[in-house]
């Protein structure tokens, strides 16, 4: 007997597919001014009302499958047809809205990239389900029935995983872990050893002000995930503007800085922060954040010393490069903006001084090349400097 294919399964592989495939590039590759639409707005969050549908469609398939067995009576043959239909269906949109989600709220990183790339992974799957699915499930032939328990085994593990990453997004990187037991929540430990790391005891940014955007914020203003386009996981972010073009942080100023207006809201306020539902800070830690911006917003102490060294350093370099060429020696740079030298003692027709030598030492680090042809005794100019420790006294 020849096996049949419903024209509906075709219909609706074409169709998914194409849906898929345009929705991706628009997303993708379409201009800003289409993604930021209001209407694309609003079906992109959809996506968290429908994304529900299709996992649990997907679950009772399964269901279905593993009953049928046994007991492939034509009754659960139909039911598992029409399940999976719906299944497909639904996963094709909410694959779609989400495409517009996060083309619309600016989702980054291998968490957004993985999620939204196996979501669509999913939602083709469901599709190339309902291909290898006959009719009549009896009639099927043995490499075709095995394709299609080893596809349904496939997403099987998948949409868990899919499902994983995206309340990773919403609730942030270690949602699933944070109560797990020690052996298994190797993500808290590591969390756990940085939070133990060194700091300075007078650094109000680290010790108060971070925590509390870490707790309420990050989770919807990370590197994960940029709500409004507005990031607060780092300090040098904290104080950018996101879409709303709004100063955040006015140090000295609380009450011009949008960052404070918004927490002092009241929840039921559409414009509050962190939004209604989402665990709000404490009257006493928003008063923190405020008083934080009255005295001027100060920054982590410890990257301002870092800061500090850094251009002291670079001070140094640069004092060091004027004395040599005062003195005759070519030092030019190995590339456009490259922090690499050549260094050749080309005009140097006497023997160096412990200041040149000095010198040279300050930038070591960024010698690339040292020629030293025209001086008589280069053997016994090494040794005033640890630094000089080539074999070939031409090149270091």
């Amino acid at each position: 007997m020849r096996l049949r294919q419903s024209p509906h399964s075709w219909v609706l592989f074409s169709f998914g597919l194409i849906l898929l495939g345009v929705t991706l590039l628009v997303t993708e590759l379409g201009s800003p001014q289409f993604t930021d639409d209001n209407w694309t707005r609003f079906l992109g969050r959809l996506h968290p009302v429908v994304l529900h549908l299709p996992i649990g469609l997907f679950a009772g398939l399964c269901i279905l499958e593993i009953i049928r067995l046994r007991d492939n009576t034509p009754g659960l043959a139909f039911a598992a047809r029409v399940v999976l239909f719906l299944t497909a269906v639904s996963a094709v949109f909410a694959a779609s809205f989400g495409l517009l989600l996060a083309a619309n709220d600016d989702y980054t990183g291998s968490t957004a990239f993985w999620h939204k790339s196996l979501g669509v992974a999913f939602a083709a799957g469901t599709l190339v389900l309902l291909l290898l699915r006959e009719e009549n499930h009896e009639e099927h032939s043995r490499i075709r029935k095995a394709a299609y328990y080893g596809s349904l085994l496939t997403l099987s593990l998948l949409i868990g995983f899919v499902g994983h990453l995206g309340g990773s997004l919403t609730h942030g990187a270690n949602y699933l872990t944070e109560y797990a037991p020690s052996w298994f929540a190797q993500r808290e430990n590591l969390r756990d050893l940085s939070a133990d790391a060194p700091t300075d005891s007078n650094d109000v940014y680290r010790n108060q002000i971070e925590p509390i955007f870490q707790q309420y914020c990050v989770s919807c203003h990370g590197p994960e995930k940029q709500k409004s386009r507005y990031r607060l996981d780092t300090f040098k972010n904290l104080l950018v503007a996101g879409s709303s073009q709004e100063t955040p942080i006015v140090p000295g100023k609380p009450n011009e800085s949008y960052l404070v207006e918004l927490l002092w809201l009241p929840e039921e306020d559409d414009m509050a922060m962190p939004p209604e539902g989402k665990i709000r800070p404490s009257p006493e830690e928003i008063l923190i954040i405020t008083h934080w911006v009255a005295q001027g917003a100060p920054g982590p102490i410890v990257d301002e010393i870092a800061k500090q060294a850094q251009q002291r350093e670079q001070s140094a370099r640069i004092a060091a490069i004027d004395y040599l060429t005062q003195q005759d020696i070519v030092v030019l740079p190995m590339g456009q903006d490259l922090p690499h030298y050549y260094v050749d003692f080309l005009n140097v027709d006497t023997q160096p001084n412990d200041a040149i030598w000095t010198n040279l030492t300050t930038i070591k680090n960024q010698v690339e090349v040292l020629k030293l042809s025209t001086i008589s005794s280069t053997a016994d100019c090494l040794p005033r400097t640890s630094c000089f420790s080539a074999a070939d006294p031409l090149s270091w």
